[in-house]
């Protein structure tokens, strides 16, 4: 009788070794998913909030031409967001509390307790999905020292989560979104005045019937983009006239606001008549 030992073949399988990062939150950490040739290295976890089948997303970047506070003045810049942010057609500052007492979380500068509160709202088009919009709640330090920032190598966050309360009536024609969190860390890049390094977290679900690994997948794409579009607009001159030392931070947002809710009310007086 022949023996069989000869035909059997003892395969080795290697197990692909997981990158993973800790999480600021204390949660679980981030596995790596992807990485782009341009070095945005995006991670994702299970979320937390077991309501939701969405999974969290995690993205580090470095941009080597872009200083600290050039990429702030973009991420601050919210109610231009529709001007360079993908997929939103439409973003307005509800309201602002500025220079109030609260905090932001680990890792932040609001060391006296002193926050720059902004509602925002905004009308999205998803790739995968009919016109979204959403109420956020952005919370950020109230005051930045960018030369401190630089010189000591620390790091600032702003977060952001849904605000149902605070949102306009919904539209016709528009679902609203009732998952969007997420947060921006922002540091400098080896004790330099210019290059940043950026770290992106975000939770979102479209509400759309699809499954939860198509909106992971579309997400996962996305998130790159946002960064990119966040350099390419810091990196765009913009903001350089308020790079000026005598620019008071507080004011120039406060302003900005004001003259744009002064033109929504011209123009609805306007289509009125």
């Amino acid at each position: 009788m022949a023996s069989s030992e000869g035909s059997i073949r003892k395969t080795k399988t290697k197990t692909k070794k997981k990158t993973l990062i800790a999480s600021s939150d204390g949660g679980k950490p981030f596995e790596k998913v992807a990485e782009t040739k341009d070095g945005i290295t995006v991670f994702s976890r299970v979320s937390s909030d077991k309501t939701c089948q969405i999974k969290e997303l995690l993205a580090e970047t470095t941009f080597l031409d872009i200083s600290v506070r050039q990429f702030w003045r973009a991420v601050a810049d919210v109610e231009n967001y529709h001007d360079f942010v993908p997929f939103v057609k439409k973003s307005l500052v509800l309201k602002r509390e500025l220079g109030v007492t609260g905090t932001i979380g680990s890792g932040t500068a609001d060391t006296d307790n002193k926050v720059n509160i902004v509602w925002a709202y905004n009308e999205v088009k998803p790739p995968i999905a009919s016109a979204r919009d959403f109420c956020i709640k952005i919370i950020s330090p109230a005051s930045i020292d960018f030369d401190t920032i630089v010189t000591k190598q620390t790091q600032f966050t702003s977060r952001w989560e849904i605000d149902l309360i605070e949102a306009p009536e919904v539209k016709k024609g528009i679902v609203r979104i009732t998952q969007n969190k997420g947060s921006w860390t922002i540091s400098p890049l080896n004790n330099s005045s210019n290059g940043v390094k950026v770290t992106y977290s975000l939770l979102t679900d479209p509400g759309a019937s699809l499954p939860p690994m198509l909106i992971d997948a579309a997400n996962k794409k996305t998130v790159p983009d946002v960064l990119r579009a966040f350099a390419k607009r810091a990196g765009s001159g913009v903001y350089d006239v308020e790079d000026d030392d005598d620019v008071d931070e507080k004011i120039i947002p406060a302003l900005t606001w004001a003259l744009r809710r002064i033109r929504d009310a011209m123009d609805e007086f306007l289509a009125v008549k």
